[in-house]
């Protein structure tokens, strides 16, 4: 480790993400346990929203274009 960085943690920029797109991720994420992890399922089904990773910063919008899907 270089001296520099001792004791110190190197600033990282938020990623910005929109409200939409957390909660269609979301919505991914409860389906797929449903199927595939039943008990995991019932732990969360019942939180609608989430807390996003402290990487990510929320704005306000839509599912994003890349998603493909009818709005």
């Amino acid at each position: 480790m270089k001296r520099q960085w001792a004791g110190r943690r190197p600033s990282v920029s938020k990623l910005a993400e929109t409200r939409g797109q957390l909660l269609y991720e979301w919505r991914h994420l409860k389906s797929k346990l449903r199927r595939r992890a039943p008990e995991r399922y019932r732990s969360y089904r019942a939180l609608e929203r989430p807390h996003p990773h402290p990487l990510f910063r929320i704005v306000p919008g839509k599912v994003r274009d890349w998603e493909g899907m009818e709005r």
